[in-house]
Order: C-alpha cells, then sequence, then structure tokens
C-alpha cells in the first residue's frame, strides 16, 4: 500500500508539475499574444496617420489648385473689366464732346 500512496504522491506531484508547466505556458502565450496586439496597434496607428497625411495633402493640393485657378479667372475678368470700362470711357468722353460741340454751334 506504501507503493500504491508513492505512486499516487509521485502522479500528483508530476500532476501539479504539468499543471504549473501548462500555466506558465498559457502566461507566455498570453503575453507575447498582448505584445503583438500593441504592435499591431501601435503599426496600424501608424499607417492612419500616414494616410491621413497623405490625404490632406491632396485634398490640400487640390484646393491649392481651385484657389489658383479662381485667383486667376478673377484676374482675367478684372482685366476684361478695365478694358471694358476704358472703352465705354472713351465713347462717352467722344459723345459728351460732341453733345458739347453741337450745343456750341449757333
Amino acid at each position: 500500500m506504501k507503493d500504491e500512496i508513492e505512486k499516487i504522491i509521485a502522479c500528483d506531484e508530476a500532476g501539479r508539475l504539468i499543471l504549473k508547466q501548462a500555466e506558465d505556458r498559457a502566461k507566455e502565450i498570453v503575453f507575447n499574444a498582448q505584445k503583438q496586439i500593441e504592435e499591431a496597434k501601435h503599426s496600424i496607428s501608424k499607417q492612419i496617420e500616414e494616410f491621413r497625411k497623405q490625404e490632406i495633402a491632396k485634398i490640400l493640393a487640390e484646393a491649392e489648385k481651385k484657389a489658383k485657378k479662381t485667383k486667376d479667372d478673377a484676374k482675367r475678368y478684372c482685366k476684361d473689366l478695365r478694358k471694358r470700362f476704358a472703352k465705354h470711357e472713351r465713347e462717352l468722353r467722344e459723345e459728351v464732346l460732341h453733345l458739347i460741340k453741337a450745343s456750341l454751334k449757333p
């Protein structure tokens, strides 16, 4: 019976050792998984930030392009208006001079 008790104790100790090893391995797996998760989160955050910067740069470039076009269009429009005003000013001067001359004739 002593042998059986020793075998039971040996099995119990072996079982405890196996359980301890399994717990240690599980803790190691969890630790590594958490480490991988943190690394993945950091990598994804960096990728998102880079993507965001690229998209913002694209948007700003497009806005700058549109602003330049609007500015160029406005310059052309103002130049055209100045030409029109200058033309009408000459026509009005000529008409006023003509009316003055006509009114001065007896």
